[in-house]
């Protein structure tokens, strides 16, 4: 399991591990506040609602570069259709030509 981890991390970008890491920040937070083991001040209190909008803000940022990938692809597919029908069309004049 630890390999996993560890090879999980090896393959992952450093702002996904630190979106994570907030995440598992906020729940162990409130897992401990909900137990009263943490007797904090206000500032520090918010610092897991600053670690939720960092995870949303990451999550975002995913998404964003989700919707630039998926526009890249089909700007690539466009060109692929249109050079597959030229060759379509030549593939016919071929055809035509020696009458197959």
């Amino acid at each position: 399991m630890i390999r996993r981890f560890i090879n999980w991390v090896k393959n992952e970008d450093i702002w996904d591990l630190m979106a994570w890491a907030s995440l598992a920040m906020i729940f162990f937070w409130a897992v401990a506040k909900s137990f009263g083991w943490i007797n904090t001040p206000a500032f520090i209190e918010m610092m897991p609602i600053f670690g939720a909008v960092f995870w949303g803000g990451r999550m975002f940022q995913q998404l964003e570069d989700v919707k630039v990938d998926v526009r890249e692809v089909k700007k690539n597919l466009t060109e692929v259709n249109e050079r597959l029908h030229v060759h379509d069309m030549r593939f016919v004049k071929l055809e035509s030509r020696y009458k197959m």
